[in-house]
């Protein structure tokens, strides 16, 4: 009776399936790989995750195609509960809400607040453990069910405007205007702390993005209307004026939980050592940047063990390469280098310190 969405039919479920996909491809990619803004020092290790972790960030969608268990775990349609419409919120325990309203209704409305923190589980028991690999495979799906609550049309019963007028709004706003508009979602990071308790903090975010459900489906009328077309540039470019204001709050939310949550999950697992006592593989200690933010010129400083290829070169927000600051093979010795921001205009970029098998990302914010 459940996966109403995905149906039983594999056919069928890999159609729709490429219709709700949260955030498309470039969104989670994005989303993922912006969670390093916030780190803080304890989880620089964490850095070097990060490439597998953007990569492997759609992997819970692809197993739609194949895992027909998989659907349901990508959303909740929370306005179908009454105790929601009424009081704005929903039991957090699943037997208890299984027994209020029996299993077919909640698995047919979604289970996406309970996947995320059954991800979150066993990302904590991997860490634990210190099997790397299991606990980089479940922080990639992490990112995955973090970024699917941050998008409003997951979390409620209208997630494709069916109900509203707005038939294909779920694709056209996480997808097609996404992938148009991603150069223009920037963002910085903010600071990181424990998390009191993981249940309410997945819960509660979820009801924080709900309140945008409404702002997308008038958007999307509103740009309908002024367009007459919802395939054509202007069309995307009006739903983009209308949505601007919040679409980079949702990702930049999503980032920073992903960041939050990873970092509870390390303390959680009892603080283990991602750094390998092997000096082969460490071979970069911190990146400094100081004065930061500045005006004119900054020192950049690092310290390296061993001998090893290094790339340092300054980004935008976008990851798009500004300038190769070094780039080549160095000694084992600490360094230092005078960075110059020439014309480049105020604003915040980014500072990225490759080696062989490390990497560190820094925030450079450039004032006027």
């Amino acid at each position: 009776m459940y996966l109403k969405r995905l149906l039983l039919s594999f056919p069928v479920l890999i159609a729709i399936s490429l219709i709700l996909i949260s955030w498309g491809g470039t969104g989670h990619f994005n989303i993922t790989q912006k969670a390093a803004l916030s780190f803080n020092a304890e989880m620089q290790p964490f850095t070097d995750w990060l490439p597998y972790l953007a990569q492997h960030s759609s992997d819970a969608d692809d197993r739609k195609s194949w895992d027909p268990n998989e659907g349901i775990k990508h959303y909740i349609d929370i306005d179908n509960y009454p105790e929601f419409v009424r009081d704005g919120f929903i039991t957090q325990s699943l037997s208890e809400l299984i027994a209020q309203h029996s299993q077919s209704m909640v698995f047919d409305n979604g289970t996406l607040p309970w996947t995320t923190i059954h991800t979150y589980d066993s990302l904590v028991k991997y860490l634990r453990l210190e099997n790397w690999e299991k606990a980089k495979y479940f922080a990639a799906d992490l990112s995955h069910y973090v970024a699917d609550g941050h998008m409003p049309l997951h979390i409620t019963r209208n997630y494709n405007g069916q109900y509203t007028g707005n038939t294909g709004i779920h694709s056209r706003y996480e997808s097609t205007m996404i992938n148009y508009r991603i150069n223009q979602i920037t963002y910085t990071g903010k600071s990181i702390a424990p998390i009191a308790n993981v249940s309410d903090y997945v819960f509660n975010y979820m009801y924080a993005h709900y309140k945008y459900v409404d702002s997308i489906l008038l958007a999307d009328t509103y740009a309908q209307s002024i367009t007459g077309s919802t395939s054509s540039i202007a069309y995307k470019d009006t739903l983009w004026a209308k949505t601007k204001y919040f679409t980079p709050v949702l990702f930049k939310n999503a980032s920073h939980a992903l960041a939050e949550l990873m970092y509870n999950a390390w303390l959680e697992a009892g603080n283990p050592s991602l750094i390998t006592n092997d000096a082969s593989q460490a071979t970069m200690l911190e990146l400094l940047i100081a004065p930061n933010p500045y005006k004119s010129s900054t020192n950049i400083s690092f310290t390296l063990n061993q001998e090893t290829e290094v790339l340092l070169q300054m980004m935008d927000l976008t990851g798009k390469q500004l300038a190769v600051i070094a780039n080549g093979n160095l000694s084992p010795n600490s360094y230092s280098l005078n960075w110059d921001a020439g014309n480049l205009p105020a604003g915040i970029y980014l500072v990225e310190l490759r080696t062989s098998n490390t990497r560190q990302v820094k925030k450079l914010v450039l004032m006027d």
